[in-house]
């Protein structure tokens, strides 16, 4: 079995459990992937690039090519807010039949389903790891100076200002212009002026080291996210998790399906939720530690990049078999 994917840091010779052995091919580009159409054992694996999944799906439907299984991972796709998102959505959605397998870093797929037709006849999870591994802390680290709101993709700042300001402790965020949060669906409508007195801005390189650090800082990790998302934020709560700290987080696909005792879950765009949660974990030690404690050992468990590329490799090949 040969897997040709974009995922830069896929073994190129791996076993899966079952004992079948393959290897891989690194393509980042359609054309890319497409020089291997003609090899009778690929599988084309496309990482998080829905752009790159459609056109292959195009390209694999004209009938004088031949075909590849084609398997996508962890596609970013929004629920539309405009007539022309929804137009794309109805195009996708029909390109999207060509996908022959979906996996997902949660389970939750209500939203994927009625709006994209990905439903669990065509869908996979597999645990995702913490990209902050080799910085993973000996021990939980539930305290910290501020209550960090962080991530850029589909953040509610505003209901996290609006909740972070009813309170007398001290909120951050990174500098908003260097995550580009407002090219990643994020809802940020407040100037950096109109901020909250409670909340200073933290300058951020988006290098793991400078995340680490922002992170190891941090008493409470606040990801908040718009209503209706489609996807995880599974990213950050992993990073926040593996460093030890407690994390409160919009329920929701990669949330609510997916965590316990590990995360303190508050509805949508609900600022006195929000602000109610964040006051009792910064005043309940016990309660903070706890959940610091429980999301330490998921992250724990879900191990280290090498790990995480061992389960992705037994269901590409389990499905593969199936099919």
């Amino acid at each position: 079995m040969l897997i040709v994917t974009n995922f830069v840091n896929f073994p190129q010779q791996w076993t899966a459990t079952d004992g079948t052995a393959g290897r891989t091919e690194f393509a980042k580009t359609t054309s890319e992937f497409l020089r291997f159409r003609d090899h009778d054992d690929a599988v084309f694996v496309v990482n998080g690039s829905a752009r790159i999944a459609l056109e292959l799906a195009l390209r694999q439907l004209l009938p004088f090519k031949a075909r590849r299984p084609l398997i996508a991972v962890d596609m970013v796709l929004r629920k539309p807010n405009t007539a022309r998102a929804t137009l794309s959505v109805v195009t996708k959605r029909i390109v999207f039949r060509n996908v022959d397998y979906f996996v997902h870093y949660f389970k939750d797929l209500h939203g994927l389903d009625s709006l994209y037709g990905i439903g669990a006849d065509r869908s996979g999870f597999v645990d995702f790891k913490a990209n902050l591994w080799n910085r993973r802390a000996k021990a939980p680290q539930p305290d910290g100076e501020y209550v960090l709101c962080f991530g850029r993709s589909l953040r509610d700042f505003d209901t996290f200002f609006d909740a972070i300001e009813t309170t007398n402790y001290p909120g951050a965020i990174v500098d908003p212009h260097s995550a580009a949060v407002w090219e990643h669906g994020s809802r940020f409508t407040r100037s950096l002026e109109d901020l909250p007195a409670n909340v200073r801005v933290l300058e951020h390189d988006q290098s793991n080291e400078s995340q680490a650090n922002l992170l190891d800082c941090a008493k409470i990790v606040v990801v908040p996210m718009v209503m209706g998302r489609l996807v995880s934020p599974i990213s950050t709560i992993m990073n926040s998790m593996i460093l030890g700290k407690c994390v409160v987080a919009t329920a929701g696909p990669g949330v609510s399906d997916l965590f316990g005792r590990e995360v303190l879950s508050v509805p949508a765009e609900d600022p006195a939720a929000l602000a109610s949660t964040i006051t009792t974990a910064w005043t309940d030690d016990h309660l903070r530690c706890r959940t610091a404690e429980a999301g330490w050992k998921y992250a724990l468990r879900c191990g280290s990049e090498q790990d995480f590329y061992g389960r992705l490799t037994d269901a590409l090949v389990e499905w593969h078999a199936r099919h």
